[in-house]
């Protein structure tokens, strides 16, 4: 699968879950790692969309980050 359809339809499921779609919203448009609710950030963790660095998180990939700030 390559990463483009991936995103999609990581972004599919955050445009079904409003919750989910805002936690990572906050998450990459964070400057640095961010603390979000424990749910969200095992949900996003569950999807690898998220790593995490204690209680905080990030995007795991640059890319992500990039993509998921112009469509969210």
């Amino acid at each position: 699968m390559t990463y483009k359809i991936r995103m999609r339809r990581h972004l599919n499921i955050l445009n079904e879950n409003p919750e989910l779609k805002a936690a990572f919203r906050q998450v990459v448009n964070g400057r640095v790692s961010v603390q979000i609710d424990s749910i969200q950030s095992h949900k996003l963790y569950s999807m690898g969309l998220i790593t995490r660095d204690g209680n905080k998180v990030m995007p795991r990939y640059l890319l992500y980050g990039i993509y998921f700030q112009e469509y969210l």
